[in-house]
């Protein structure tokens, strides 16, 4: 009886070392999951075993071509085989207002994410909702729309240097005098602010020129054409516009109204490419490529890292990739940068659509989509 017991005992001892010792097999991953081949590839796909992190995506806005693609870019970046064993990803979106998307955080922060990925409504309002799921060990990285706080990992693009390099751009084609309108954007946007008090800080300091009118086009067609309308009706000289959304829409509303076309700046989509090409550059204008639409992928693999344990050398991350498209290409040179011309096949695509634009990822990155994929989703945009 005694040696039965004490083998009883060897062998229960012998199944807990084993239960101990075997790796644990995420709820997210089938544990008869085969490991993959190493790729060629120096950056490699996870193997067998690594931790599938579940990342969120808080998105608080979608009225416009842009953030209908970086959704879509991000869900097809998370579904490539090099991030597919690797993370889930799930987007919520949420009403544009701090107290939305602070409950919509909130909320994630419940359900167990490993990370948050924010593109923020607000520069402040949300801030307690992101300490609260720091709180809870979840990785933050706030993008695009970025908060004013340095607590977080944020990454965004140079947006002072647009704001500039516009402004320099209108004084240069204006003769630094003349009458110019500005939009506001989006209401509680970072992005927004930099913007427009960068660019008026500088014409006010170094031209002459005045500021009549102000819009807000919600990064939007509508608004935006609706908002320049109601500037050139109070207004019968307007010089330029500095738009930060579409270009298109402001030419489209002084040539409906009759009136000669201003200088336009403004953001970078395929509709200002085939407008400009289609009426014979009617009207001079300068586009920024700079947010590129990739940047929700962008801060997953951020957060991936993070995750991992590599964490940025600074929390605030600044892209400096601007890439510029232009009537008058020339002018590049009087300010100091580097313009490129409307060239159709190589910046202007008239097969796409309208918000279509491209690059959307860095040429470094680890995944790569095709542009045809892209265009297939474009399709189900609203």
């Amino acid at each position: 009886m005694k040696k039965l017991v004490a083998l009883l005992l060897v062998a229960a001892m012998l199944v807990a070392f084993a239960a101990c010792g075997a790796p644990q097999t995420p709820a997210d991953t089938p544990a008869d999951t085969p490991a993959e081949e190493p790729a060629a590839d120096p950056a490699e796909p996870a193997e067998e075993g690594d931790k599938v992190y579940k990342i969120a995506l808080s998105n608080s806005f979608i009225g416009n071509d842009w953030r209908q693609n970086m959704q879509a870019i991000a869900e097809m970046v998370a579904a490539d085989p090099y991030y597919a064993d690797r993370v889930t990803l799930d987007i919520i979106n949420c009403e544009h207002t701090p107290e939305a998307q602070t409950a919509s955080i909130d909320a994630m922060a419940e359900k167990g994410y490993d990370a948050i990925l924010v593109d923020a409504c607000s520069t402040t309002g949300i801030d307690n909702a992101l300490k609260r799921a720091e709180e809870k060990g979840i990785v933050i990285v706030v993008f695009d729309q970025v908060v004013d706080t340095d607590q977080f990992v944020k990454m965004e693009c140079d947006w002072s240097f647009v704001a500039e390099t516009c402004a320099k751009f209108i004084a240069a084609c204006c003769d630094n005098k003349g009458n110019y309108v500005m939009d506001r954007g989006l209401n509680g946007s970072a992005t927004a602010k930099v913007l427009y008090d960068d660019c008026v800080a500088w014409l006010t300091d170094n031209t002459e020129m005045k500021l009549v009118a102000e819009f807000e086009s919600e990064y939007a067609e509508g608004p935006a054409e609706q908002g320049v309308t109601a500037a050139m009706t109070a207004n019968p000289q307007i010089d330029a516009v500095f738009s930060q959304g579409y270009v298109a829409c402001i030419a489209r509303a002084f040539r409906n109204a009759g009136k000669e076309i201003p200088v336009i700046t403004g953001g970078g989509s395929n509709g200002t490419g085939i407008d400009v090409l289609e009426n014979n550059a009617d009207y001079t204008c300068l586009q920024w490529d700079c947010n590129l639409a990739g940047m929700g992928a962008m801060a997953m693999e951020q957060a991936i890292q993070m995750l991992d344990g590599n964490m940025p050398e600074e929390k605030h991350i600044v892209m400096k990739d601007a890439v510029w498209k232009s009537t008058k290409p020339e002018i590049g040179d009087e300010i100091g940068i580097k313009i490129d011309g409307y060239e159709e096949g190589v910046n202007v695509f008239k097969d796409y659509s309208a918000g279509f634009s491209w690059p959307v990822l860095p040429a470094d990155f680890p995944v790569q989509i095709k542009v045809e994929d892209l265009v297939e989703r474009q399709k189900n945009f609203n």
